[in-house]
This record gives C-alpha cells, structure tokens and sequence, in this order.
C-alpha cells in the first residue's frame, strides 16, 4: 500500500477513535451497554456511508 492510501486508512482509524472515545467521556463506566451500543452505532453509519447501495447494515 502506498504512503498516501496508509495515510488515508489512519486518518479514518483516528476518526473512528475519536468518535469511540466520546461516548466513555460523557458517560464515563456507569454505562457499558449504552457504551457498546454506542459503538456498534458509529460502525453501522460508517459502513453505511462507505458501502455499495446493494450492500446493507444490519444489527
């Protein structure tokens, strides 16, 4: 894999971070279910952006 294309992988890897970290912020560790729903929740409208339209998310 090109320098750019690594590059590219990482910035999305820290987005979904970021995005990951923000829920433990707010709801600290009283919360774990609401925490992993919240995740499962960024992936699923991150797969959705990214995949073909005959591709769907489901839970």
């Amino acid at each position: 894999m090109n320098n750019n294309n690594t590059r590219y992988q990482q910035s999305i890897a820290a987005e979904l971070i970021a995005f990951k970290d923000r829920i433990r912020f707010f709801i600290d560790d009283n919360h774990w279910g609401e925490d992993g729903r919240y995740k499962e929740i960024i992936l699923m409208n991150y797969l959705r952006r990214v995949l073909p339209d005959n591709a769907a998310v489901g839970t």
